[in-house]
């Protein structure tokens, strides 16, 4: 399935797919927060560390859908790697102000 995503999502996604923790940070503004199994990642250095504290998974991402609701844009992935449970469905629910992630939640597509 091909989805279409907006520019700075496929960035994300494709930062992500790569392993590229520099592309990945640019996508987030300064004050941006991650919530992600129950940790929050606040600021682009925490986010850096848990980018690249997750690389040792390898993931390989499937987008499966997106959809945009006001202020919140949810895609929604196939993610498979070196991780108990894999593969594993998941939602990143994404608020972006100005071009820039300002809050990404990631939860399994049970508990969205």
């Amino acid at each position: 399935m091909s989805v279409k995503l907006p520019p700075r999502i496929d960035t994300f996604m494709q930062a992500k797919s790569s392993g590229d923790s520099q592309a990945f940070v640019a996508c987030f503004a300064e004050e941006a927060v991650v919530y992600t199994e129950g940790q929050e990642f606040r600021g682009k250095d925490a986010i850096r560390q848990w980018f690249e504290d997750s690389a040792k998974y390898k993931n390989q991402y499937l987008v499966m859908g997106f959809s945009a609701k006001r202020q919140e844009s949810i895609l929604s992935a196939r993610v498979s790697g070196d991780f108990a449970g894999s593969p594993v469905l998941l939602d990143y629910f994404f608020t972006t102000r100005d071009g820039l992630i300002t809050s990404l939640r990631i939860v399994t597509m049970e508990d969205a």
